[in-house]
């Protein structure tokens, strides 16, 4: 039988963690560890996962505190995330597994999920990361446009990695889009990447994401500007995704703040992933994927 462990970073996530464990303790395939860790959260977080921990022999929970620098990151979230997995996996030493999964807490499933991914990875060797695809769904239960549909990647929150592949690519890395990097550099190592459109899971995300007003969408497409830049991502792009959204509401306004966004983060130096990382013009992958969490911002 094929062992695997989960590992969910979680910041701030007192709302969603409920759901999440009765998702995870309703498998038909259980994992050997699930360590969920509490990254940098103020709420009740703590609280909850400890109590679950306490409950279930296979569950435990790790406490990272937040460093200042990484919330004035233009990244935010990244590297944090990619932390807190590399700190679960280092607790992991003496215990034997074959898959990695990594969980977001906003994220629900099936019962047979990871019996299912599992089945798939067992099935073909070559796959080095593989999963579901992923909907949207709002937090009055409809199914938002956009989600992580690309059979070609496989969306961050419900990532699993053979074991093998993701030490061969030297494991996340802390500069943004760390999934669609993860993707791209598995393929340039030969694996497969591959989500299953049979196979499929929620993601819970809130309204704000998706509305398109200036106050919501705005922002987002500043911030994806500057992350299209830390990125490498040449100006041309930016400014052809810019041009798109001017179409759409807020018309004008969000396409010219996700080039503004851009701009600014070049005006300020804004530090930049190393070139030797990844080649945004070599990962259909990567910029599949890059285009799905862009669409999904924008609601579309």
């Amino acid at each position: 039988m094929a062992s695997y462990v989960i590992v969910t970073a979680a910041h701030n996530e007192e709302d969603n963690l409920d759901r999440l464990f009765g998702c995870v303790l309703a498998q038909t395939m259980k994992p050997l560890v699930w360590i969920i860790v509490s990254d940098g959260s103020t709420d009740k977080t703590d609280e909850i996962a400890r109590r679950y921990a306490g409950e279930t022999p296979w569950m435990r929970f790790v406490r990272r505190e937040k460093p200042e620098q990484e919330r004035r990151r233009v990244e935010k979230v990244a590297p944090g995330k990619v932390a807190a997995v590399e700190k679960a996996l280092a607790s992991l030493s003496g215990v034997e597994y074959e898959y990695f999964a990594n969980l977001d807490a906003d994220v629900t499933f099936e019962p047979s999920y990871y019996e299912q991914v599992l089945q798939r990875f067992e099935s073909d060797r070559s796959l080095g990361i593989a999963g579901g695809m992923i909907r949207s769904i709002l937090p009055d239960g409809v199914q938002a446009r956009g989600g992580f549909k690309n059979p070609e990647a496989v969306g961050g929150p419900i990532q699993m990695f053979r074991r093998k592949c993701y030490e061969d690519i030297g494991g996340y890395k802390p500069y943004g889009h760390e999934d669609g990097l993860a993707c791209a550099d598995a393929r340039r190592k030969g694996w497969t990447v591959r989500s299953f459109s049979d196979i499929w899971a929620n993601h819970h995300v809130p309204y704000k994401g998706y509305a398109s007003t200036i106050a919501s969408k705005v922002p987002t497409c500043f911030y994806l500007g500057q992350m299209n830049y830390v990125l490498r991502m040449p100006l041309w792009f930016d400014t052809l995704m810019a041009l798109r959204e001017c179409c759409h509401k807020p018309f004008v306004l969000a396409g010219s703040s996700m080039l503004a966004g851009h701009l600014w983060a070049m005006i300020l130096f804004k530090k930049k992933m190393p070139k030797e990382v990844s080649s945004w013009r070599d990962h259909r992958a990567y910029i599949g994927l890059l285009l799905s969490k862009a669409r999904r911002a924008f609601g579309e």
